[in-house]
């Protein structure tokens, strides 16, 4: 049972460390500090690795569900009730969990609010910035980016590209500047550089 045990904590702890990336964006979206996401960001470069542990790690786990159960002496199948940590259900739930967690930046955008600035008129104090940010994994990294982005007082709107990695962010420039608009993009974890 200890074995089994292990095996799925070890698989949790791997689903879990490979998601925290971009999970801890979100977290802290619902607690209220930004600054706590870039405490997970130094797991980003690991991912794969964790990815790969998790993914082997339930293979295992399921193989040793599915070999063979022991014989005893007289060559008869021993047939014991499997404990919770050993039965299916227990490995299809933490299977599905796993799959979640590893997925997360798919569907990661469904927790940001969209709160883009609807401007009414644009001034003549309008300024657009490009700026290269460098640091982020996935798509729920440029929707951490915008929504800190966009809580800002003089952005009038922003479109921020994991794929392209930019950030292009109109602005009021007599209510905010672009050094405070970087700033903001570095205090969450990630380096910028105007193009």
């Amino acid at each position: 049972m200890k074995k089994t045990t292990k095996l799925f904590g070890a698989a949790v702890l791997g689903a879990l460390a490979a998601s925290s990336c971009c999970i801890a964006p979100v977290l802290t979206l619902i607690v209220g500090s930004s600054s706590l996401a870039t405490t997970f960001s130094w797991l980003e470069p690991a991912r794969p690795f964790f990815i790969g542990f998790t993914v082997l790690i339930l293979a295992y786990a399921w193989f040793q569900k599915f070999k063979g159960s022991p014989k005893d002496a007289c060559d008869c199948p021993t047939v014991k009730q499997p404990t919770i940590f050993k039965s299916t259900a227990t490995l299809i739930v933490l299977t599905l969990f796993s799959g979640l967690m590893l997925s997360f930046p798919l569907y990661s955008m469904w927790f940001y609010p969209n709160s883009q600035h609807q401007a009414t008129t644009i001034s003549h104090t309008a300024t657009t910035v490009d700026l290269k940010i460098k640091g982020m994994t996935c798509e729920a990294c440029s929707q951490h980016i915008a929504h800190e982005l966009n809580q800002l007082q003089g952005v009038l709107q922003t479109t921020v590209s994991y794929a392209n990695g930019n950030a292009k962010i109109s602005f009021d420039a007599t209510q905010i500047s672009t050094e405070e608009l970087e700033q903001t993009i570095q205090s969450i974890g990630y380096k910028t550089q105007i193009k």
